[in-house]
């Protein structure tokens, strides 16, 4: 009876630690998804959001450019509108 008793308890005990292995098992493959998951998810949102970034970045280039650009016309109007002789009103108001 003693032995038997032994081998039972040795039974269970290793049926107990088996399942404890396995569940453990369980949990850290569903963690290790879940953090692949987020590792995804966050290499696409770096990607969307760098590809953003740069979009933002070429719209200011652009802005900058077009501003120096009407920048340089206004310059350029406003010497000529300088350097032109206005015309001279006879009897009138000027």
């Amino acid at each position: 009876m003693t032995a038997m008793l032994g081998l039972t308890t040795t039974r269970h005990h290793r049926t107990v630690v088996a399942e404890l292995e396995e569940r453990l098992n369980k949990a850290f493959v569903s963690a290790e998804l879940e953090r692949r998951r987020h590792d995804r998810q966050r290499n696409k949102d770096r990607k969307h959001y760098r590809g953003r970034l740069d979009s933002l970045i070429k719209g200011v280039v652009r802005t900058r450019q077009d501003l120096a650009a009407a920048n340089g016309t206004v310059r350029r109007l406003a010497e000529q509108l300088v350097d032109e002789p206005r015309p001279v009103r006879v009897g009138g108001r000027s």
